[in-house]
């Protein structure tokens, strides 16, 4: 395969009460997310690879990755300009590979 898939998913350290409180989460579950995303994708080739060439890539996608898929954490973003930055960063690439 000659092309390197990725996915990128902004997750907060926390969450909101009903009350409006902000509530901080010290741990967040990577290995459960790795093999939750491993799930999703053996879901969606059964569901909606119904072609030779997604079956194929999918297949080859779960033989190479049995423990699920990598996961790779940053360090925290804690401010308005430092998530625009990284937002931006991934939003310029996509154009710049669109056009």
């Amino acid at each position: 395969m000659d092309c390197a898939i990725n996915l990128h998913c902004l997750v907060t350290e926390g969450g909101f009460k009903k009350n409006g409180e902000w509530v901080d989460v010290n741990f967040f579950p990577y290995e459960v997310l790795r093999r939750s995303w491993h799930h999703v994708l053996t879901d969606l080739r059964r569901e909606i690879a119904d072609t030779p060439e997604n079956r194929k890539l999918i297949d080859t996608l779960l033989q190479e990755h049995p423990e699920g898929f990598y996961l790779r954490t940053k360090d925290t973003i804690n401010n308005r300009k430092g998530m625009i930055r990284y937002i931006g960063r991934y939003i310029r690439l996509l154009w710049r590979r669109a056009g």
